[in-house]
């Protein structure tokens, strides 16, 4: 087998590769905000689009988008979380409280049914 195609079907399989990793880092489950402290080291930003997220590294950006109404923000990850009782329950991520709001068009109560999609960008 020639060097070219040695090279070729090893650039095809790192193709396939990250084309799975990334299909794979998109998450369905439920949605809430929050507010209090992070432990990120960074000030908690209640009007930022910023949320909690076990499984991805803090500073990591993903885009969320709303199931029931379509609308989709970006958020960096600061926090960990939801705590595990509430990700036991199917919470994949907490929202700040601004970040809430542009997702639902308002507050309301109750988790919301939301995709996020990992984006990239963390530490």
């Amino acid at each position: 087998m020639s060097l070219y195609k040695i090279f070729i079907s090893a650039l095809v399989f790192c193709l396939a590769l990250s084309a799975y990793a990334f299909a794979a880092e998109t998450r369905v489950g439920t949605a809430s905000w929050y507010r209090g402290l992070v432990i990120s080291g960074n000030k908690f930003y209640v009007n930022g689009h910023y949320a909690a997220m076990w499984g991805v590294p803090l500073g990591t950006r993903v885009r969320v988008t709303n199931l029931e109404n379509g609308r989709a923000i970006i958020v960096t990850i600061n926090d960990r979380g939801p705590n595990k009782r509430l990700a036991a329950k199917g919470r994949i991520i907490d929202l700040a409280a601004k970040a809430f709001y542009d997702l639902t068009g308002g507050f309301r109560s109750g988790p919301i049914k939301v995709k996020v999609e990992i984006l990239g960008g963390g530490k």
